[in-house]
């Protein structure tokens, strides 16, 4: 199983002109942020429910946490300055995963930073968490496993995935 920071140097590097991931300064929802690092997250967030959902097993080992604008990878989020600088050469050996998220980005590049938090506040892990959120409140996916089956069917449909 890989780590995040890989999966969010593969798609900062599919966005080498840095349009989707990018530092503009916003605040969302009372909170000021890096509009990339929010987008950034959900990808991360989207791409560990959906292959969780199709191949019942996490896309990469770490936690998803849920904070204000939905769930969040702390490593990541806490390091995308430096992620964003670095123009790492970033390698996905298993060719499954690396079609995955090849679809995950095409699929979502046009997303507003809206889009992608509310599709975030409907995971029910998150919802779950919301009231604890700056509490180091931890999603706990296997608890939704069977309700994400139901919940992303016709998504993984329409991605082909």
């Amino acid at each position: 199983m890989i780590n995040a920071e890989l999966v969010a140097k593969y798609f900062l590097n599919k966005d080498d002109d840095r349009k989707i991931f990018n530092k503009n300064f916003t605040n969302i929802r009372g909170k000021d942020c890096y509009e990339g690092n929010v987008k950034l997250n959900k990808y991360l967030h989207i791409s560990q429910l959906l292959y969780f959902t199709k191949y019942d097993k996490k896309l990469f080992k770490d936690d998803l946490y849920a904070y204000h604008n939905g769930a969040i990878v702390k490593d990541v989020q806490s390091r995308f300055s430096t992620l964003y600088s670095e123009h790492d050469d970033v390698q996905l050996e298993d060719s499954r995963i690396k079609c995955f998220l090849d679809k995950i980005y095409d699929c979502f590049k046009n997303a507003t930073i809206d889009d992608l938090i509310e599709i975030s506040h409907e995971d029910p892990a998150w919802l779950e968490q919301e009231e604890k959120i700056y509490s180091n409140a931890k999603m706990n996916l296997e608890k939704y496993k069977r309700q994400y089956k139901q919940q992303y069917k016709d998504i993984l449909e329409a991605m082909d995935l």
